[in-house]
């Protein structure tokens, strides 16, 4: 992928990305100010064409929000229901089964084969499964009817519980994709807005900083307890690695990374500086740029962020920037 030029790179939506809590805050000052100068009738047009889309996005914001809220109650609910299945239902369950045929028996085995890990174990699906299994095992033995009935009226409770839960987590999915379409639209207009104030104000450009909160464009990420701004740019020496970072960040840091030189880079992370380089490594061609996790880098335990530069002749440019989805 071809480099753009960076002065073309959209600063707003760049900050924003994970974050729309930080666009939201953008969006907010940036409206609020061009209100506030919109005697200026050019203030007034730029007003005029941003209002719409900030409004958009509020909207989608509140939604996104109000539909992550009713998932964590949801999530709240069903955990709750299962964690009576381990500490309460299974115990008693298990006790009254063996009032009956006792722990040892063939009878006692076919029912709880596994005993109660059954369902303590594995993924919620799973155990939900087993649920319904030892539900339809209790049909073949008429001593236990009314524990069978007790048991597939508490199955089919989890089953409408995790239900509701799940579909929370589809409505939070397609709000999260309109909000993010709201963000792109937002953050691309506060650009051309930039680019009009820009010219609008190019014989006085420290004017334009009045219409933006020059503190949110800055993305800082914490190394050894120093504040460091964005983005961390380096050069790596022919045939050498290079530490980007130290610490400061884990699995679900993401790195924006651009290849800004002439020779093909490789990035990891490792424990150790003097690591070899993996043959996972990461290679980027010159201009090329990607977004990816820490994760997908190396080991969650590693601490160095790391560049290799294989070229025999050439030192090679990189730049990082750090965004940590804050949160809400």
């Amino acid at each position: 992928m071809k480099r753009i030029w960076f002065y073309l790179s959209n600063v707003f939506d760049r900050v924003t990305r994970l974050n729309f809590k930080k666009a939201l805050s953008l969006g907010t000052d940036h409206g609020s100010k061009l209100q506030s100068a919109s005697s200026d009738p050019d203030i007034q047009t730029l007003y005029d064409r941003f209002k719409p889309l900030q409004g958009e996005y509020v909207t989608a914001y509140n939604a996104w929000i109000s539909e992550k809220n009713k998932r964590e109650g949801e999530t709240l609910r069903f955990t709750n229901k299962m964690a009576e299945l381990n500490d309460q239902k299974i115990k008693q369950w298990d006790i009254a089964v063996q009032t009956k045929f006792m722990d040892g028996t063939p009878e006692y085995k076919a029912i709880f084969t596994n005993g109660r890990s059954a369902f303590r174990q594995g993924t919620y699906e799973t155990r939900i499964a087993q649920l319904g299994a030892l539900n339809d095992t209790l049909a073949a033995y008429p001593a236990l009817a009314t524990l069978k009935t007790e048991i597939g009226t508490f199955y089919n409770e989890i089953l409408a519980i995790r239900n509701v839960q799940q579909g929370t987590e589809k409505l939070v999915s397609t709000a999260t994709e309109r909000l993010e379409l709201a963000r792109i639209s937002l953050m691309r207009m506060m650009y051309s807005n930039l680019g009009f104030l820009m010219y609008k104000y190019y014989e006085n450009p420290s004017e334009v900083e009045g219409f933006f909160d020059i503190s949110l464009l800055r993305s800082t990420i914490t190394v050894n307890g120093e504040i460091e701004p964005e983005p961390k740019t380096g050069t790596v020496e022919k045939e050498a690695t290079a530490t980007i970072m130290e610490g400061g960040f884990d699995s679900n840091t993401l790195f924006h990374i651009i290849n800004t030189g002439g020779t093909s880079l490789k990035f990891y992370t490792a424990k150790l500086p003097t690591d070899p380089v993996p043959g996972s490594a990461m290679e980027l061609v010159p201009g090329e740029e990607t977004d990816v996790y820490a994760s997908e880098l190396g080991a969650e335990s590693n601490l160095f962020l790391m560049a290799f530069n294989p070229d025999l002749v050439n030192a090679g440019e990189y730049s990082v920037l750090v965004a940590v989805e804050e949160p809400v």
